[in-house]
């Protein structure tokens, strides 16, 4: 099991009202409801007019900003959960096929390589 270190100054989207939001505190209700997958950190797509993390976030977050970049910023999920996962395998064909939802921005590939523990590029 992965723990997943919430810090001080991130920056969440509420799933349900895809709202974003930076808590004053990781209080037991944001832990409660990050592990309940109704909300989630984000992580910056450079660019002007994006909303930045605070405090302890921000320390990690300046390292990969870049001011220069004129496009408008964005921010994502920093953690996907795959919806509608079904997986077949046929033993004759030695074939296994995958069938999954992943949220708009996400890439089948990253989950893919995950799920197989190796780099396909």
């Amino acid at each position: 099991k992965t723990n997943f270190k919430l810090l001080d100054g991130d920056l969440f989207v509420d799933l349900e009202k895809n709202k974003f939001f930076t808590p004053k505190a990781i209080t037991e209700k944001i832990i409660d409801d990050f592990k309940n997958k109704k909300i989630i950190p984000t992580g910056l797509l450079p660019g002007r007019k994006v909303f930045k993390a605070m405090a302890e976030a921000l320390k990690i977050e300046e390292k990969y900003d870049d001011n220069y970049i004129q496009e408008k910023g964005y921010r994502r999920e920093a953690i996907v959960f795959p919806k509608e996962l079904t997986c077949k395998y046929d033993s004759s064909k030695k074939i296994c096929t995958l069938d999954f939802i992943l949220p708009k921005g996400s890439y089948a590939t990253v989950l893919v390589e995950f799920l197989a523990n190796r780099n396909f590029s």
